[in-house]
Parts: structure tokens; sequence; C-alpha cells
């Protein structure tokens, strides 16, 4: 009689990513890369593993639920993450100097919620099914891109560190079937491994150092998912104003908007009843300008008006100030 077998498959519904099979005289894994199968269980990778698993289950939940139970892990990480609370808090103080402290207060608490709502989002961005996906979501101005395009252009997707980042991207890609998607490789294999396998369900992530691969799919009139709004330091950047503060910003995206013949095209998107509302705005004018420095201050112009009406949705935790002009001081 031949054994009973059980298949169970984490981190990803593709056959092809990692599958256990238990069985009666063994326990195997199978279709994983080599350098993976060394590590897997190592157990400095448990807690990953954990977290994965984790994600995989509450993939099942409708979103309206796992966003209730993200409110309540974003209140515990209040709690806890000391030093986020503090960055947070001094990001605030510095872009909402008029605000007052009780509403500022508060609008700290619902940073940090959905900061919790965006991580467990993860769940549904990499295990959810692509049906689930797709009736999730509403989206304006999609004719931009498609204009572009018959344009003869490729699309740089200028996107903003909102805490709905991940599913947003990840859900237009289910209707948009041309992104690809820079990223920065994770420093952990296993985590690695589980980001790209469930991005690559709907579209083609690509590490943001292979700079040639991103022209060359602009080239070709595809669109690019990209966000420049983070503090990457001034090497590669200049000072623009952010609220009014001199911000370190990346000017790569006037360079990949150039040599790539591309429209850059500004996405923001919002958390709603049906799961997200997804504006794809008109492109910016005039870009690139030939000034590095002005189309850097027209990035973070778009992204500070969007916050001025809804100041929650930013990743607030982030150090954006952290590079400062020479002779100021540190702001953290």
């Amino acid at each position: 009689m031949a054994p009973t077998e059980f298949h169970i498959f984490l981190f990803s519904r593709s056959l092809s990513e990692c599958k256990i099979t238990l069985s009666s005289s063994s326990i195997a894994i199978i279709h994983l890369p080599k350098e993976l199968q060394r590590v897997y269980w190592k157990p400095a990778n448990w807690p990953v593993l954990f977290g994965l698993g984790l994600l995989h289950l509450l993939s099942f939940l409708p979103l309206r639920v796992l966003r209730r139970i993200g409110r309540s892990v974003g209140r515990l990480l209040y709690k806890v993450s000391r030093r986020r609370r503090h960055i947070a808090r001094v990001n605030l103080q510095l872009c909402f100097p008029d605000m007052s402290p009780e509403k500022r207060q508060q609008l700290l608490v619902e940073v940090f919620e959905n900061t919790g709502m965006g991580l467990l989002e993860l769940a549904w961005c990499w295990y959810a099914s692509i049906p689930r996906l797709e009736k999730s979501f509403d989206i304006h101005g999609l004719e931009h891109i498609r204009k572009a395009q018959q344009q003869g252009h490729g699309v740089l997707l200028l996107s903003f560190h909102l805490t709905s980042l991940e599913l947003g991207g990840t859900m237009l890609a289910t209707r948009q079937k041309d992104i690809i998607a820079m990223y920065r490789p994770h420093k952990n294999p296993i985590f690695e491994h589980a980001m790209t396998s469930g991005r690559a369900r709907v579209l083609e992530p690509v590490d943001r150092a292979d700079i040639r691969k991103v022209v060359s799919v602009l080239k070709k009139k595809k669109v690019v998912w990209y966000a420049a709004d983070q503090n990457y330091g001034i090497k590669q950047g200049v000072f623009v104003p952010f609220f009014g503060i001199p911000a370190a910003t990346i000017t790569a995206t006037s360079w990949f908007a150039k040599k790539g013949n591309a429209i850059v095209i500004p996405m923001t998107h919002r958390r709603s009843e049906k799961g997200m509302d997804i504006s794809i705005h008109p492109p910016l004018e005039n870009f690139p300008s030939g000034d590095d420095t002005q189309d850097a201050a027209t990035n973070m112009a778009f992204l500070e008006n969007y916050l001025k009406q809804y100041p929650a949705d930013y990743m607030w935790v982030h150090r954006r100030f952290k590079t400062r002009p020479e002779g100021e001081s540190g702001v953290y």
C-alpha cells in the first residue's frame, strides 16, 4: 500500500516554489533554490519562517478583518517601538507646526495604526488569490498610462511611501499587466525569496541597482513602478523643500525619464470600504525640465500637497530629514 502523502505549500500558492511532502517515510523540500535549501531550517530563520507562515494564514481573512487586526498591531508598535515613535513625532512636529499638540498626538497614533495595517496587508499582497485582489479596488486615471504608451513612451509610475504602498501597487498590477517594480533586496534570503515570489505573481521585481534593465523596459514602453521620496543621502541627490524643510531627495527620477524616453505619472492610493481606491494622476508637466533640483522639488511638492489632505497615510516612521545641509544639526 502506497504511503499517504500530505502536501503543505509554504509562502506561495505556486507549485514551483516551496513544497514540503510529508509521508510515512520521509520529509523532503523540493523546488527551492539550492542556496535556500542549505539555510532554510536554521534556527536564525525560524522567526522569519513563523512570520511568513502567519502572513500566509492571514491571507485567508477578509481585508476588513485583516485591517482591524492591523490597527491593533499598529497600536502595539506605538507602545513598544520607542525609537520609531520618536522619529514619527519629530517628523510631524516639523511638518505640521501649526497643528495643535492634541491633534498631532491623535495623528501620531493614526500613523502607527496605518503602519500596522500596511504590515499585515503583505498577507494579501503575496498570498491572496489574484481574483480576490482584482475585485477589491477601484481605479481612476488609468487612461493616462495608456495614452503615454500609445504615444510611444514608457511610463515612470511615480509612487510614494504611503502605508498602503505594497497593496496599492499589487492591485494595480492585476489590471496593468506590464509593470516592473524597482526594489531594494532584503538581507535575509528567506524573506527575499518570499517577497519576490509574492510580487512576481503580478509584476516583475527588478533590483534597483540594475539600471540598464530599468532603462531597457522603459524604452520598450512598459511601466516602471518607482518611489523616490525617502532619504538616501546627498551623494546622488539634492536638498529641496518638503513642508518648508530642506530634505535630501534623489535626482534619479529625471535621469530615468530622460534615458528611457519616459513620461512621469504620479500614483496615490487610499484604503476604502471596498479595499483600495487607486488614483493615476495626470503626467507631470515639463518633466524632466533639465534642472534636476527643480524636478526633485516638483516630486516632493506633489507629495506634500497630497499629505496636506491625508497626513496619516505616510510612513512618518522613516527618518526623512536624517541628512542635513552642512552646518545644520540633526533633528532626531
